[in-house]
């Protein structure tokens, strides 16, 4: 496994579903590193994953394959773990840049890594996803994939009623609309979150890609209350660090979105036909 924080594929620990590791001044240690932040341009410079943050957005480029925008929520505290997709060349790099600021780190197949600042919540992430990972023929979700996929769920610190709209999509068939119709997974999780909606926020507008949005699950709703706490949290620090970056990604989350059958994106003024309409009454 390499370096000593990484962690294997064990159990949860005793200490797996609670907070992080208090230091002597009652701060997470990876929290605490925000205490005297220096500026250097227009980033605030509180670990090297923020570093990572600020040049991925401004750049507007990817660290690896993962959201940066996930990369900033964990730092800032409101984000319990993430689940990274690193290159193998890459992969190194990453972890170490990890370590040095005290997060623990477990790996797992296919380039998978885990980050937590428990390593008992990442041994947990690397257990239990283990079992429900993509590959072989297509099978039913039952009830045991269905609670595995709620517990990783949790652990990513996704809200519960998110969680509980993607597993009845997931036992139903995510590409299968409630009239039995087929169509995008992207577009199904839209439709529905759209007619649950009394309002519908720009801030969780997940039709864009995974970089450019603040939410990285699929709302239950376009007005959820708890998905809507996380991003105004997450686009506060955006915006404190990285003001015009933010101000950019703001216009195009509230701009109007079209989305065709197959999950092609369309402007408000393109041509061609759409299954679903999102225009944003509020951010």
């Amino acid at each position: 496994m390499g370096a000593s924080r990484q962690v294997g594929a064990a159990g949860v620990g005793a200490n797996g579903a609670g907070g992080g590791r208090r230091g002597a001044s009652g701060s997470a240690p990876w929290q605490a590193r925000r205490r005297g932040a220096r500026r250097s341009g227009d980033a605030t410079r509180i670990g090297p994953d923020v570093i990572s943050v600020a040049r991925a957005l401004v750049k507007l480029r990817r660290c690896g394959v993962t959201d940066p925008l996930e990369r900033l929520a964990f730092a800032i505290g409101i984000k319990p773990a993430l689940r990274l997709r690193l290159g193998a060349r890459a992969a190194g790099r990453e972890i170490e840049r990890f370590e040095r600021a005290g997060a623990a780190v477990a790996r797992g197949a296919d380039d998978l890594v885990y980050v937590a600042r428990e390593e008992a919540w990442a041994r947990a992430l690397l257990r239990v996803e283990g079992t429900v990972l993509p590959g072989g023929p297509p099978r039913p979700a039952g009830p045991h994939a269905l609670a595995a996929h709620r517990e990783v769920g949790r652990l990513l610190g996704y809200p519960a009623c998110c969680v509980d709209g993607f597993l009845a999509r997931l036992e139903r068939g995510v590409h299968r609309l409630a009239d039995g119709t087929v169509a995008a997974e992207l577009v199904v999780a839209s439709v529905e979150a759209d007619a649950r909606s009394s309002r519908r926020l720009g801030r969780l507008n997940c039709t864009l890609p995974r970089r450019r949005a603040l939410v990285p699950f699929d709302p239950c709703r376009l007005d959820c209350p708890h998905a809507s706490r996380y991003v105004g949290a997450l686009f506060e620090a955006l915006s404190s660090r990285l003001p015009g970056p933010a101000r950019q990604l703001r216009r195009r989350l509230l701009a109007p979105m079209r989305l065709t059958r197959s999950g092609q994106r369309l402007g408000a003024a393109d041509p061609g036909p759409a299954l679903l309409t999102l225009r944003f009454d509020g951010f």
